[in-house]
């Protein structure tokens, strides 16, 4: 019998959390389910959040200025940003067109009760000015602390291109980096240990917290925006890697596994983003694979 990976524990996390949560919630008194949830499911579900979290600034900023520095040629760094953009353009545009045909034809806001007094209370979004702006930091250590990933991107790009262009008086700090970048790399691989019990308490959390009737009245959207994403996934990503990567979908989606099983169970893109990163350079190829 072959002996389970850590994505394949993680599944089991995953649906043992599912399974746990809805015992918990159907045979428990709610009293006994709170307590649990405070003492046990929460507690153990932030600590892996936090463990994840805590490495997404030093990993962004140490692999950014690496990769950046790596490629040097500004023009060809150019090159890669505009075709990056364009595709992200060209599926963003692709993903909107898709969520609009399906929801004129479901219709999954029909038949719901929506008080027609009701307000707005959200923030009103910024000037796209004052978000460009935004993107060049003034404090680039309050950047990091806040957690402000455009502008740490921004600092690790610039740290980047000025690492290339310095040339060799910069290598001692290009070694630095490198070890960093295999530090953290290797912070990543011991939090990604306890996954399957994160993963466990993330889901069980939410089962107990809020049980199967919860999702009831939004089926109809739920399938609507699950619809949606599966045709993204399914057929739009998939001709995008036949067509310019020349890659097998289904060897492309076994090796993203892991992000893709940790990004269902937490909802977090924070969260998600240092184990994305490992999977793309272990799993997908390494940086040299740019050149």
């Amino acid at each position: 019998m072959p002996k389970l990976n850590l994505t394949g524990w993680i599944l089991v996390g995953l649906v043992a959390g599912i399974v746990v949560g809805l015992l918990q919630y159907w045979l428990l008194p709610d009293a006994v389910n709170e307590a649990t949830v405070r003492w046990f499911h929460d507690p153990i579900g932030r600590l892996f959040l936090n463990g994840i979290r805590l490495l997404v600034v030093p990993l962004v900023l140490v692999s950014l200025t690496l990769g950046t520095a790596a490629i040097g040629d500004l023009g060809k760094l150019g090159r890669i940003g505009g075709k990056t953009m364009g595709i992200y353009l060209t599926t963003t545009a692709v993903a909107i067109t898709i969520g609009l045909v399906l929801a004129s034809i479901v219709q999954p806001g029909g038949g719901l009760d929506i008080p027609t007094d009701a307000t707005f209370t959200g923030t009103k979004a910024p000037p796209v000015t004052d978000i460009i702006v935004d993107i060049v930091p003034t404090n680039p250590f309050v950047a990091m602390v806040e957690g402000k990933m455009l502008q740490v991107i921004f600092v690790a790009l610039l740290a980047g291109l000025a690492v290339a262009r310095v040339g060799r008086a910069a290598e001692p700090l290009v070694r630095w980096l490198e070890a960093a970048d295999k530090i953290i790399q290797t912070m990543v691989g011991m939090i990604m240990l306890i996954a399957p019990v994160g993963v466990f308490a993330l889901i069980a959390k939410v089962i107990v917290s809020e049980g199967l009737a919860v999702f009831v009245p939004l089926l109809k959207y739920m399938a609507t925006v699950l619809g949606s994403l599966g045709l993204h996934a399914l057929v739009v990503y998939p001709l995008l890697l036949v067509l310019l990567a020349r890659l097998s979908p289904l060897q492309f989606f076994r090796n993203i596994y892991p992000a893709q099983v940790l990004g269902f169970s937490t909802s977090s893109s924070n969260a998600t983003l240092p184990v994305t990163m490992e999977v793309a350079e272990t799993r997908l190829g390494t940086r040299e694979s740019i050149h």
